[in-house]
């Protein structure tokens, strides 16, 4: 029913612990991590 990619996770838990920084490197074009 979901399909979540597995960088899912990481991305939930930088933007909780670090928000500046996941948001400034997917902007930046570092999205492969997210």
């Amino acid at each position: 029913m979901f399909q979540v990619d597995r960088g899912f996770l990481k991305t939930v838990v930088d933007l909780f612990w670090r928000p500046g920084y996941a948001i400034k490197d997917y902007l930046q074009g570092k999205r492969k991590n997210y």
